[in-house]
């Protein structure tokens, strides 16, 4: 319990209280008037960090390279920007200037910082040199829970140093539908104990790394057909399903001390409530979580503005739901002013009745003892002169460089494999979108040509930077490919993001062998008439530099297939 717990919630006014079980998106790495407004105006209790990003963009389908992570007005989508770019140390320094702002309010109550960092291409810590690991399914494919452990501790230790104290992971979704958009590889598996297992791993390495994981998407995504941004979806699995399948992990976790889980916005029919989504159910939320599951923890909403859910009970009406059906904390990753009415709606709603103070009140004793156990009440601020220090460590250094090798899988061996010194080699590379959103030293567009050309003679080894789809690029592949032997290409999977399966079928009828590189299994089918199929569940620069040292025979890819009833494909 909070010193003097009882005494500080009295002295706080109602629409204060409301504000403090608020979690902002703070979208940059410059001081924002809307964040400003947040933690002096609206008293939130903290913010959701996503350093790479300059703004949040509508959720509006059929729009290429549009962040889908917050704005509610479809008519105001804006081109996602890249952010201002800060070292570790001077973002630190950044967030210590909101905590400033939030320990100047009149009832100073510490701001707490949460993140996304899944692995792969989802990671929203992704300048300055970090060190990115594998998806969730790529250390599924090690097999080794102890190493997933290791990797989570690295992560914990690199964002606990720039000031993080929730991270919105692991995934505890178990991906039992191969077409699922939204989750696929962000999940350990199609194998509930699996996922558990890894989960629990994920949960010590955290915990160790001093960041509180936050397990997603409560009771679970990963039979899903659509993706919960754009659609209000009903869940197909039958109670019994529900848990036998998508509640074990959750067991699991909370059988060895889960602090916190995010609610989807999915209605469940199976587990009691056939109209409303999990985030606005009292039945999902109270009665599975809290007392069939026994979870004492901090509860959070997932992005509270995802369409769906919007268009169903818009943002006041869904909010009070979501405080009724018994959750904490309420993600916000929309525009601040639209946010003013709400916590007046909210207001209204206590002093009419329609929503119990108790709720807010209990709500507040979960979150402010999480910030007293973590600290921030006595040491609010960051040690920005320390904030780089775990990017440099030799052995994140050297468990980054090994992992991704330890998850790769030559599912098709041709002719092509491996690359000879006299081979001459064209690189069709995607753009990813993160690395362009990046595009520093440590992480830009290109980096899988510089690996191979630095392990071959340069005059052997060329270049043509694609699109993510590659509908435009034909012409000129099909150009630099008259002078190649080989054609190395890569087909990586990123949410939201039309992937390139076509343009690879119009490379491989250029007549030329291709190596193909994806993150994704469940491509891996459809990519067998390549001549070579590697499987790497990393995109990110040091997946990278595995593929190239992996197609020259310097390391040896050995992962294991992680999915239990998506068979492997066998080459004919």
């Amino acid at each position: 319990m909070v010193r003097n717990f009882e005494k500080r919630l009295k002295s706080m006014s109602l629409r204060e209280k409301i504000g403090q079980c608020f979690t902002i998106g703070y979208n940059d790495s410059i001081i924002k008037a809307e964040v400003v407004k947040a933690v002096k105006l609206l008293n939130c209790g903290g913010l959701r960090l996503i350093p790479w990003e300059r703004e949040g963009l509508a959720y509006k389908k059929g729009e290429e390279r549009t962040f889908k992570g917050g704005a509610i007005d479809e008519q105001r989508g804006r081109r996602m920007g890249s952010a201002v770019y800060a070292t570790p140390g001077q973002y630190a320094e950044l967030l210590n200037r909101y905590q400033s702002m939030a320990l100047e309010r009149e009832h100073p109550v510490p701001l707490h910082y949460s993140i996304d960092q899944e692995g792969d291409s989802y990671n929203d810590y992704i300048r300055g040199g970090v060190n990115l690991f594998p998806s969730n399914m790529g250390l599924a494919a090690t097999g080794d829970p102890g190493l997933a452990y290791e990797v989570f501790k690295a992560i914990g230790r690199q964002l606990s140093a720039i000031g993080v104290n929730f991270i919105h992971s692991p995934v505890l979704d178990v991906n039992t539908n191969p077409r699922n958009p939204e989750i696929n590889f962000r999940s350990f598996s199609d194998d509930p104990r699996l996922v558990g297992e890894f989960g629990v791993a994920a949960l010590k390495g955290l915990a160790e790394g001093d960041v509180t994981a936050v397990a997603k998407h409560f009771p679970g995504r990963g039979f899903s057909a659509e993706d919960a941004h754009y659609d209000l979806i009903y869940y197909r699995h039958n109670g019994r399903q529900m848990r036998e399948i998508d509640l074990l992990p959750y067991r699991m976790l909370i059988e060895n001390g889960l602090r916190s889980v995010m609610i989807a916005h999915t209605v469940y029919p199976g587990l009691g409530d056939p109209e409303n989504p999990a985030s606005v159910s009292h039945q999902v939320v109270t009665r599975v979580l809290r007392e069939e599951l026994g979870f004492q923890g901090i509860i959070t909403t997932d992005s509270i503005t995802m369409r769906g859910l919007m268009n169903k009970f818009g943002l006041p009406r869904a909010c009070e739901l979501a405080f009724k059906a018994g959750n904490d904390l309420i993600l916000y990753r929309g525009g601040v002013n639209e946010l003013f009415p709400v916590i007046d709606y909210l207001e209204k709603a206590v002093r009419k009745g329609d929503l119990d103070e108790g709720l807010l009140n209990r709500a507040l004793a979960r979150v402010w003892g999480f910030k007293e156990e973590k600290g921030l009440f006595a040491r609010p601020y960051i040690e920005t002169g320390k904030a780089d220090r775990p990017l440099r460590d030799p052995e994140i250094i050297r468990l980054s460089e090994t992992v991704p090798a330890r998850t790769a899988i030559l599912i098709k061996k041709g002719k092509a494999f491996p690359l000879k010194a006299k081979t001459r080699v064209l690189v069709a590379e995607q753009l990813n979108r993160f690395a362009w959103q990046c595009n520093d030293v440590g992480y830009h567009p290109g980096l899988l040509y510089e690996y191979l050309e630095a392990l071959a003679d340069p005059e052997r080894v060329d270049v043509v930077e694609c699109t993510m789809a590659g509908r435009q690029d034909l012409p000129r592949v099909k150009e630099r490919a008259k002078a190649a032997d080989v054609i190395v290409a890569t087909s990586y999977y990123c949410r939201t993001v039309e992937h390139n399966l076509p343009f690879i079928r119009k490379i491989a009828r250029l007549g030329k062998p291709v190596i193909v590189v994806t993150n994704n299994p469940y491509l891996c089918k459809k990519l067998m008439f390549c001549d070579t199929v590697l499987l790497i569940f990393s995109g990110n620069p040091r997946g990278l530099k595995a593929v190239s040292q992996i197609l020259h025979e310097k390391v040896r890819p050995s992962g294991r297939w992680p999915l239990k009833d998506y068979p492997r494909p066998r080459p004919e």
